[in-house]
């Protein structure tokens, strides 16, 4: 939810009125995606991103992202069993939010696992012994945990802190599972599954949050230690075998 939630903002001139707000957003996402995937089929980088050879399996890709899937399966079950008697938002939201949050994930992970981490990884393996694939895998976090500083534009600086520690930890995930898998749509579908159960108390419950910047406020250092698995995750990832398979996909 960083970089996705304002793009559209970037295209306000297409002014869709009368549509559903997250049909609207997704629509103008899509535009900005037919432009993005455009320009890399121009430069090239479309495919070096689906051309890889090794590419593995979609299945395989998701086993080291288990983690991740049970976590946002976890934060569903806890937002169901904290209200008594549920109540769902109209079809409509649920699905045009759904939709939205999958051509967020998709225009994202081209943008930052696809095109930024492989070129970071190229760049960087030409300076680094050994590869330089944990410095890469560091700095791709970074830059995904700081295109969600524009979050601060509607949110509160405490929980955008604690949003941008998941995001640096998350981005390094993501990295080193798309690094092992070379399979873009792996770590799509787990970016897409993460931000759906981010947003399940604003898209799908009935709740008092009606917006996303209240989820973000709502952060707290209960998140934070849920995040801490995210370093032993990484390090299983990482391990002399996942760098080896690393090292075949992109070097």
């Amino acid at each position: 939810m960083g970089l996705g939630r304002y793009w559209p903002g970037l295209l306000r001139r297409l002014h869709l009125a009368g549509l559903h707000p997250y049909l609207s957003a997704s629509l103008r996402l899509m535009v900005l995606l037919a432009a993005l995937l455009l320009l890399m089929q121009i430069t090239g980088e479309s495919k070096k991103v689906f051309g890889r050879p090794g590419r593995g399996p979609f299945l395989r890709g998701l086993i080291p992202g288990a983690y991740m899937l049970a976590f946002s399966a976890a934060s569903v079950a806890w937002n169901l069993l904290a209200v008594p008697d549920p109540q769902f938002r109209d079809a409509k939201t649920i699905l045009f939010s759904a939709l939205y949050f999958f051509l967020v994930a998709v225009t994202e992970e081209l943008v930052f696992r696809g095109v930024a981490a492989g070129e970071i990884l190229t760049a960087v393996s030409r300076r680094a012994a050994g590869g330089g694939i944990f410095l890469s895998v560091l700095l791709s976090g970074i830059l995904f945990a700081l295109a969600h500083l524009q979050n601060l534009r509607s949110a509160g600086p405490a929980g955008v802190c604690i949003q941008m520690l998941g995001a640096l930890l998350m981005g390094m995930v993501l990295t080193a599972v798309y690094y092992r898998s070379a399979n873009l749509w792996t770590v799509i579908f787990i970016h897409f599954v993460n931000d759906l159960a981010a947003a399940f108390p604003v898209t799908v419950l009935k709740t008092e949050q009606s917006r996303l910047s209240g989820v973000i406020n709502g952060y707290g250092m209960t998140d934070v230690l849920l995040l801490l698995p995210y370093l032993a995750v990484l390090a299983v990832i990482l391990r002399k075998r996942g760098r080896e398979e690393i090292r075949e996909h992109f070097l």
